[in-house]
């Protein structure tokens, strides 16, 4: 299961395309505030949960993702755990109709599978 989440070959990192999605960024930020400005409708709590979003440091949080996604994780980070393992530890699986009914319940401890 290991080979068939971990990428073998670390993505080559594009500068361009680095470049390109921080002014992409940049752009939304800009909309958002103009439209911030002119709806003097928006509502107290949307408003502060729109500043607090372009407050947020955007250009670190995308150099930060394009470079974790360059380096290849360490196997401790990726640990997944076994169906015994994870049966052994009072998971119980049952039959799912289909992918995308793919789910846990926390208060039965059940994990739902195709």
């Amino acid at each position: 299961m290991y080979h068939l989440i971990i990428v073998k070959v670390s993505p080559k990192r594009n500068p361009d395309e680095e470049l390109e999605e921080a002014r992409y960024i940049e752009e939304i930020s800009e909309k958002v505030r103009i439209e911030m400005a002119e709806d003097e409708e928006t509502s107290g709590a949307h408003h502060k949960l729109l500043q607090g979003l372009l407050g947020l440091p955007w250009s670190e949080i995308g150099s930060t993702t394009s470079s974790a996604a360059a380096e290849a994780p360490l196997v401790e980070e990726i640990l997944i755990p076994t169906a015994s393992e994870l049966h052994k530890a009072g998971v119980k699986f049952m039959v799912a109709d289909h992918i995308t009914t793919i789910r846990f319940e926390l208060k039965t401890h059940s994990f739902y599978l195709p």
